[in-house]
């Protein structure tokens, strides 16, 4: 593709002229239903497009209300560029700050702010506003933020704007390491009907690509469907890309089986999990946090309730380990952005990192943590060995690793190779195995023969029998890898079938043992 395309954001307090800043911008006015009409305010997402040179902007119109912020988190949830709007007639307000906050809080490093208004307003005004936005922004982590003052009545401004919106798109086009060959996700924020069609649902692909023909299924239900059709900002194409705005007509589906939060994905890429493993960061200006508490956890575009466990007290501006439990099931990806708030007083106090997700059950909460702080800011290496010696056996998938620990699977191989070289892992089959499982099982082994030798007649067991009672605890390939390992070094001893502890009772020289064979 020739042009660049770039998703925008535009976020700010309610009624400081987002969307008749969007309108100005593209033509198109976002704010489509009949009560954001009748009330003058946005209510849920618009969207809306418009080409300037070589680039093509995709805009997402969020709303300013406290009321529909949950709106506005699933519209920033995939942005490349922040457009923050600040009346100049009204100046910073709470949601000034609180959209500013949540832009950096999932990783948008590219913001630009407009302040709108300004014919109702003198040059001072505009001028103290600047510099108070500077104070304030620089103070959540945005430094030399480009500030526009603009007017959608008169233009002015706006190709002093165009031209900064320009000049992000191709600083993200020339990083942007674009991989469109991986597992396919698309998070689905709008779900409608069309007559003779059926259903559509739309969102921002976030991995992968989609073509005509393809099978994709609903991560939460693991329901599948076909793809009719696919458009892009109102045109037909074939396929769509990552980072694209795509809106996707399934066969079979219907508005009873999905919705708004649902995710789009190859099947079986993701799983959905009952708790996450999450590096958190409290807002400086958030109150402290008491854990255990609950929170409204939001991710992609989902939102849930959750229980959130960590240290007693997350105080404002410092980082922790923490464990959330969703009161249902969630899929994730490693390293995926999410956004705290309380329920009450209502109002987003953290940011978030997902570190991992936990589906081994009866795993202690500090447990969890340590192996949470472990591979925090950790190498692909360190987070490898971390959770193979967590898991104690981990079969080899290359799509597990891909989308839990951020390893590539062009990278596997050489990230294996280098931690079987230093020794902490061992492979057994198809399967990772820590030292530490290895010798765990080798001590059970050890204890249950000691036990049977004291018990019964004899100090005898069948090795088969012996594989089955200690097959709740690892695989059948480990076990009988300790088992080899033990006969190895002396420590047991197989005749036929049947394993005993080595003991003068049942130890045999090398010439009886060649003579029973």
């Amino acid at each position: 593709m020739t042009m660049t395309y770039t998703i925008v954001g535009v976020v700010g307090h309610v009624n400081h002229g987002k969307s008749t800043l969007v309108r100005v911008l593209t033509g198109i006015d976002t704010d489509t239903l009949h009560e954001e009409k009748r009330r003058g305010i946005t209510i849920d997402i618009g969207f809306a497009s418009f080409t300037e040179g070589s680039h093509r902007f995709a805009i997402i119109d969020a709303p300013g209300h406290q009321k529909y912020i949950g709106n506005l988190l699933v519209g920033v949830s995939s942005i490349d560029i922040g457009l923050l709007i600040v009346a100049c007639d009204q100046g910073i307000q709470q949601q000034t700050l609180e959209h500013a906050s949540i832009i950096r809080a999932i990783g948008v490093k590219k913001l630009i702010v407009a302040i709108s208004r300004i014919d109702l307003a003198d040059a001072k005004t505009v001028a103290v506003l600047s510099d108070e936005l500077e104070l304030f922004l620089g103070e959540l982590g945005f430094n030399e933020i480009p500030i526009f003052p603009v007017s959608s009545v008169s233009g002015d401004g706006f190709d002093r704007l165009k031209s900064q919106m320009c000049s992000y798109a191709s600083d993200l086009a020339n990083s942007d390491a674009t991989e469109n060959d991986g597992d396919f996700r698309m998070p689905i924020d709008r779900v409608f009907t069309v007559e003779g069609r059926g259903l559509i649902v739309a969102g921002t692909i976030w991995s992968g690509q989609v073509r005509i023909g393809d099978t994709l299924e609903i991560a939460r239900c693991k329901t599948s469907f076909r793809v009719r059709g696919i458009e892009s900002h109102g045109e037909r194409v074939e396929s769509s890309l990552r980072g694209i705005r795509t809106a996707i007509n399934l066969v079979g589906a219907t508005m009873d089986g999905i919705s708004r939060g649902d995710e789009l994905i190859t099947p079986g890429f993701l799983i959905e999990n009952e708790q996450l493993v999450v590096s958190l960061e409290v807002f400086a200006d958030s109150k402290e946090i008491k854990c255990p508490c609950t929170v409204q956890l939001h991710t992609a575009t989902q939102a849930f309730t959750a229980h959130l466990l960590g240290q007693n007290i997350l105080r404002p501006g410092t980082k922790s380990v923490v464990i959330v439990r969703p009161k249902q099931t969630i899929a994730t990806t490693f390293s995926q952005a999410c956004l705290f708030r309380k329920p009450y007083p209502v109002g987003s106090f953290a940011s978030g990192r997902v570190l991992a997700t936990s589906a081994k059950r009866g795993l202690a909460k500090e447990r969890l943590i340590k192996f949470g702080e472990r591979i925090l800011d950790a190498t692909q290496h360190e987070r490898l060995v971390a959770a193979v010696e967590l898991l104690g056996e981990w079969k080899i998938d290359p799509r597990w690793c891909s989308s839990q620990l951020g390893i590539e699977t062009e990278a596997l191989d050489i990230v294996i190779q280098s931690i079987l070289n230093e020794g902490k892992i061992v492979k057994i089959g198809d399967s990772l195995v820590s030292t530490e499982a290895v010798r765990n099982t080798e001590s059970y082994i050890k204890k249950t023969l000691a036990l049977r030798a004291q018990s019964a007649e004899h100090a005898w067991i069948v090795e088969k029998a012996l594989l089955v009672q200690a097959g709740a605890r690892v695989s059948a390939k480990t076990i009988s890898f300790a088992l080899e390992q033990l006969i190895k070094d002396g420590s047991l001893v197989r005749i036929n079938g049947m394993i005993a502890v080595a003991t003068e009772q049942t130890a045999f020289t090398k010439k009886q043992q060649q003579a029973l064979q």
